[in-house]
C-alpha cells in the first residue's frame, strides 16, 4: 500500500504535488546540526530514531505494557509498526523551508531559497502534525490522526500552544484550524515531494488492517510518545552519533534516499541495539 504526502491547503483542501521537476532532494536536508563539525542528514536521524524506538519497545517495555499497546492497536505487531512509524516521521516538520533555514549552509539546496534564521514558519512539531493531517489515502485514515498526536507532542506539548506563539491552536488536532495555521509555511510542491520521499524511504506496510482509532487515549499516546522521546534522545546523543561515523554529513549526491536507507538499515539497527544496552534500558524488574 502506498501513501503519498499532499500539501494541505487552507480550509481542509489539498493540492497534489505537480511532479518531480521542482522537487527538493530529501538527501539535502539536515536533521541535526553540529555533528562532527557539520550536519547530519534528516533521513538518517529518522532512520536512527525508528530503529531505537522499536528496540526500546522490545527490550525496555514490560510484557504488560506491550500487551496494553497490542490491545490498543489490534496486535503487538501493529503496535510495533506504529511505534516505528511514529519515530520514523517524528521530525517530518523539519522538512520545511523555515527549519532548513535555521542554520545557514547546512541545507545543500541549489536554487531553492530558504528563509534566513528560520523565519516565517512554525515549530517542527506543529508543521509535522499539519503535514500528516493532509493524509488519508490508501485506507490509512485510522493511523493518521493518532500519529499526528505523537508528532505534535514529542516536545511535550500535545495541543501546540507552547510553540504556536500568538497563533494558538485553539482545538489542538482539529483538522481545519491546524491545516489553516500551517498552510503557506510548508513550501511548494518541491517540498511536498521531499516529504513524500522521506516517508516512502522509511515506510513499511502495517501488518494487518489498521483499526479506526480516532485520537488515542491518554495512556496510549503518552506511552508511545515516551518511546519516541527516548529514541530521539538516544539517537541524538554524542555516543550514538559517534557510532554512526559512516554516515556522511549530507546525502546531497544520493539520488534515491530509499535505496540508501535499505543499505544502511542494518548498521542503524546494530547501533540502536548496542545503544539501548549501553544506556541500561532493558527489562530488569519489569514483568
Amino acid at each position: 500500500v502506498g501513501c503519498v504526502f499532499r500539501v494541505p491547503a487552507a480550509s481542509g483542501g489539498v493540492s497534489v504535488s505537480s511532479g518531480a521537476a521542482d522537487a527538493v532532494n530529501p538527501g539535502c536536508l539536515w536533521g541535526k546540526s553540529d555533528v562532527r563539525g557539520g550536519g547530519y542528514p534528516l533521513v538518517a536521524h529518522l532512520l536512527d530514531a525508528k530503529c531505537v524506538a522499536v528496540e526500546l519497545l522490545d527490550a525496555w517495555l514490560s510484557s504488560g505494557q506491550r500487551r496494553f499497546l497490542g490491545g490498543v492497536f489490534g496486535s503487538v505487531e501493529a503496535a510495533r509498526w506504529f511505534v516505528g512509524q511514529s519515530a520514523a516521521l517524528h521530525d517530518l516538520g523539519k522538512a520545511t523551508p523555515s527549519f532548513q533555514g535555521l542554520v545557514g549552509g547546512l541545507a545543500r539546496l541549489e536554487d531553492v531559497p530558504v528563509p534566513a534564521g528560520g523565519s516565517g514558519g512554525f515549530h517542527h512539531t506543529i508543521s509535522g502534525a499539519g503535514c500528516l493531517l493532509g493524509l488519508g489515502e490508501g485506507g490509512l485514515d485510522g493511523w493518521v490522526r493518532p500519529l499526528a498526536q505523537v508528532l505534535l507532542g514529542h516536545h511535550g506539548d500535545y495541543r501546540g500552544k507552547r510553540f504556536a506563539g500568538s497563533r494558538v491552536l485553539q482545538s489542538g488536532l482539529s483538522g481545519g484550524p491546524l491545516l489553516d495555521l500551517v498552510h503557506g509555511s510548508l513550501g511548494g510542491s518541491g517540498w511536498d515531494a521531499a516529504r513524500s520521499g522521506l516517508q516512502e524511504a522509511l515506510w513499511e506496510p502495517p501488518p494487518h488492517q489498521f483499526p479506526e482509532l480516532g485520537e488515542l487515549r491518554a495512556a496510549a499516546v503518552h506511552l508511545v510518545t515516551g518511546l519516541v522521546v527516548a529514541a530521539d534522545w538516544i539517537a541524538s546523543s554524542a555516543e550514538f552519533l559517534d557510532a554512526r561515523e559512516g554516515v556522511p554529513s549530507t546525502l546531497v549526491g544520493v539520488g534515491d534516499v530509499g535505496e540508501w536507507v535499505r543499505r544502511d538499515v542494518g548498521d542503524a539497527r546494530a547501533v540502536a541495539g548496542d545503544a539501548v544496552r549501553k544506556f541500561g534500558l532493558q527489562q530488569t524488574a519489569w514483568t
